[in-house]
């Protein structure tokens, strides 16, 4: 995770650093959580309780794409 992260603060406008941040954040936070006992009932259960970064995810995916091209279409949510 780190190297890709290292990559978008070379070559990505600082917007998608800063949500590239938020992410790689809350991806660790989880990990950490989980490796000391977290568990979590349901998908949705994990999924609201990472609600902030999933949605920094979404946005800096959208963002990477405009930012690659332009011209492309908005893509709907990931729906992770």
């Amino acid at each position: 995770m780190y190297e890709l992260r290292y990559q978008i603060s070379i070559t990505a406008p600082p917007d998608i650093v800063i949500l590239s941040d938020n992410v790689l954040r809350g991806m660790r936070d989880l990990v950490q959580s989980l490796a000391a006992g977290r568990t979590y009932e349901t998908w949705e259960e994990l999924k609201d309780a990472n609600r902030a970064w999933f949605n920094d995810f979404d946005s800096m995916w959208g963002k990477m794409r405009l930012d690659l091209d332009p011209a492309s279409l908005p893509l709907p949510p990931s729906n992770p």
